[in-house]
C-alpha cells in the first residue's frame, strides 16, 4: 500500500467505478487504436535496431496482456499500417515484404512469430537476417518508455477526439480495465499526476525531436492534467 502503484491501481479501479455504460462499439474503437498503436511502436524499435527479444520481453515486464509483436500478429500486421506517417517508409515496407511470403501474423501461422500446432509460438528466425539487431542494444528501461509512453500519448488522443468520454477519473478506468493499459499505472492521467507532468512533458519533447509526431503532448491534455 505504500507504494505509488498500488495506491493508484486502487484509487481508480475501486474509488472511481464508473456508473454509466459506454457503448461497446466507442470502447472497440478506442481498443482497436491502441492496440494498433502498441503494435506499431514495437514494429519501430524493432526497425531502430532493438531485438525482438527485448521488444517483447518490455511490453511483458510492463504488464501489457500481450507483447508488441504478438500484438501485432493477433491483429494481423496489415494493422501496423494504419498507425504510421510519412516518416515510417521503412515499416510500410517490412510489412509489405512479409505480406509477399504470406506471413501475415496468427491467421497464417506466421508473422513475427512462427505458430505451431501445440499452440506454441517462437519468435520467427528468419526476422534477424531481414532486420539485423544492432550490436549494442537500449538499456530495456528505455524500450518500456518508449512502449509505455507511446500507448499514454495514444490513450490521450482518443480522449481528445471522443466527444463521448470525457470524466478523467471514468476514462482511467475504462483505459486499465477495457483498453488493455497495465492496470498499476491506474490509468494514463493518474499515472502522469503521479510521476509528475514535468518530467512527463520533457521525456516526451525529447522522443518528439527525434521519433516523431506521436510524442507531441496537446495543450488541452497538459491544462486537464495541471488541475487534477
Amino acid at each position: 500500500i505504500q507504494h505509488n502503484e498500488t495506491r493508484s491501481m486502487i484509487k481508480t479501479l475501486y474509488l472511481y467505478k464508473p456508473e454509466e455504460e459506454f457503448k461497446k462499439t466507442v470502447l472497440n474503437k478506442f481498443k482497436e487504436s491502441f492496440d494498433e498503436n502498441f503494435a506499431a511502436e514495437g514494429v519501430r524499435l524493432l526497425l531502430n535496431g532493438v531485438s525482438a527479444a527485448m521488444i517483447e520481453n518490455a511490453g511483458k515486464r510492463l504488464g501489457f496482456q500481450f507483447s508488441p509483436l504478438e500484438t501485432a500478429d493477433k491483429l494481423g500486421i496489415q494493422c501496423v499500417i494504419n498507425q504510421l506517417d510519412s516518416t515510417d517508409a521503412s515499416i510500410a515496407s517490412l510489412i509489405r515484404s512479409m505480406q509477399k511470403i504470406n506471413r501475415n501474423g496468427l491467421s497464417s501461422n506466421k508473422g513475427f512469430y512462427d505458430y505451431k500446432e501445440n499452440k506454441k509460438k517462437y519468435l520467427w528466425h528468419g526476422l534477424t537476417e531481414m532486420i539485423p539487431p544492432s550490436k549494442i542494444q537500449p538499456d530495456i528501461q528505455e524500450v518500456e518508455n518508449r512502449l509505455l509512453y507511446s500507448s499514454i500519448n495514444n490513450i490521450f488522443y482518443n480522449y481528445l477526439k471522443s466527444s463521448e468520454l470525457k470524466n478523467y477519473n471514468i476514462y482511467n478506468f475504462i483505459s486499465i480495465n477495457n483498453l488493455g493499459l497495465p492496470k498499476w499505472t491506474g490509468g494514463p492521467f493518474e499515472w502522469v499526476t503521479q510521476n509528475g507532468l514535468k518530467n512527463f512533458i520533457n521525456k516526451n519533447e525529447k522522443y518528439a525531436k527525434t521519433l516523431g509526431s506521436r510524442f507531441v503532448l496537446n495543450n488541452k491534455i497538459i491544462n486537464i492534467i495541471e488541475q487534477i
